[in-house]
């Protein structure tokens, strides 16, 4: 039975730290007329590039001189626990999506949202609709702008606050993700050496635990012969090359 009660709407922007939520959030703050913002919120993965931090802390400087609500919602379990659990993620199995975005956001709704209509600022381009939902709880600011992904690339790689990273790679992924590309894996490698290192230790320690148990070689990266040792050999065979390319372009 209805209550009676109309929800308010709340305009929340969403924001990961990547080079696509901060153009959308600098279009939203010039634009509040257009695109009211009642609140952002950053989830804070247990471990993230270190100038993902400077991003997010830059935003939230800016929220504060306009009184906006921050949130930096954090995960309820570390990665360690969860690899505990599942072993590393696996493209087919991507754990760590589900317990560290997709339920920290759920919780932060169903509590802090509750009584309101939220409806979110989603940092997708206008050559991203696949991505689209058919819903009125999302807003795409970047594709009714117009603005395609190539563009906000284009602007991010000169960007110093990015510490380099779409110099060398289109994308962000999370430092431990299953789908990370060879650019990814050389940027990792190359800026944060410690992290390359201990993320490929925690695969290869899930690489021999399942592989024992299931009797035939496993590996968190799809095709057996794509093992983690053989993406550690090709980063450290090409990172050299790779680097001095990308730097052309």
């Amino acid at each position: 039975m209805s209550t009676g009660v109309v929800k308010q709407n709340y305009y929340i922007a969403k924001l990961s730290g990547g080079k696509d939520s901060l153009y959308m959030f600098a279009h939203i703050m010039n634009n509040l007329d257009r695109y009211p913002l009642d609140a952002v919120a950053h989830v804070e993965l247990p471990y993230d590039y270190p100038w993902v931090k400077n991003v997010i802390d830059y935003m939230e400087n800016k929220c504060k001189i306009l009184g906006i609500p921050f949130y930096r919602l954090k995960p309820e379990i570390t990665f360690e626990e969860g690899f505990e659990k599942w072993g590393y993620p696996t493209r087919l199995c991507k754990w760590c999506n589900r317990a560290f975005k997709l339920d920290t956001v759920n919780k932060f709704e169903r509590t802090i949202l509750k009584d309101k209509n939220c409806i979110s600022y989603i940092g997708f381009c206008a050559d991203e609709v696949k991505r689209f939902k058919n819903s009125d709880n999302e807003i795409y600011p970047l594709a009714e702008l117009g603005i395609y992904e190539e563009t906000i690339w284009r602007w991010a790689k000169n960007q110093d606050i990015f510490n380099d990273h779409y110099r060398y790679t289109y994308r962000q992924d999370c430092m431990y993700c299953p789908m990370r590309s060879k650019a990814e894996d050389i940027y990792l490698y190359h800026y944060y050496p410690e992290y390359f290192d201990y993320f490929n230790k925690l695969a290869m320690e899930s690489e021999k635990i399942i592989s024992d148990r299931i009797g035939h070689k496993f590996t968190p990266w799809g095709a057996p012969k794509y093992d983690t040792q053989y993406r550690i050999d090709r980063v450290k065979r090409s990172e050299l090359k790779e680097l001095t390319e990308w730097k052309k372009r």
